[in-house]
């Protein structure tokens, strides 16, 4: 058996990525094992209760954006949270 790093022991997503990104998968299948469920969850997270039509539209335009309709939801948070930001900048500027 060819020698092998030894796979980081940590919950920094960035550094398991990073590792992942070098190596092949198929050197550690013997130390694999099978995870039920999600093994990242975000700690924070929000429910938005929608109407079934609501639900499908926010679906459809996910799908045209190739992405998930919880990554639309976020980004669509991200953008008014930051317009937010920006407006309340404006007005403690335009008010000096």
């Amino acid at each position: 058996m060819k020698k092998r790093d030894s796979i980081p022991s940590s919950n920094d997503i960035d550094a398991l990525a990073e590792f992942w990104q070098t190596h092949d998968s198929t050197d550690y299948e013997d130390l694999m094992v099978e995870v039920p469920g999600p093994v990242f969850v975000r700690k924070n997270s929000v429910k938005v209760p929608l109407e079934p039509a609501e639900e499908e539209v926010v679906k459809k335009m996910a799908e045209a954006k190739g992405v998930s309709t919880s990554e639309l939801i976020h980004t669509w948070v991200v953008q008014k949270i930051t317009r937010h930001k920006n407006t309340k900048r404006t007005k403690r500027t335009s008010a000096r």
